[in-house]
């Protein structure tokens, strides 16, 4: 939850509503496809970093970590 909730944080800095999915359309073409790879491989090279120990992730994140789904209640 953690990393998915530094991925909205890092995307939305960077001018996306994004979460942990992609979802594209043909209204997308090869520049905005890019860009998008590039921000995200930024992302992913900060959360190996986490991973290796060299970045504490709880230091990255701007805000609560985001929260799952409420489940069914009845």
């Amino acid at each position: 939850q953690k990393y998915k909730t530094y991925i909205t944080q890092r995307m939305l800095e960077k001018g996306y509503l994004a979460s942990n999915g992609v979802y594209m359309s043909t209204s997308h073409n090869l520049k905005m496809l890019k860009k998008y790879e590039e921000i995200l491989d930024e992302i992913f090279f900060e959360i190996s970093l986490c991973e290796n120990g060299d970045l504490n992730i709880d230091y990255l994140l701007n805000y609560p970590v985001s929260t799952l789904p409420f489940g069914r209640v009845n």
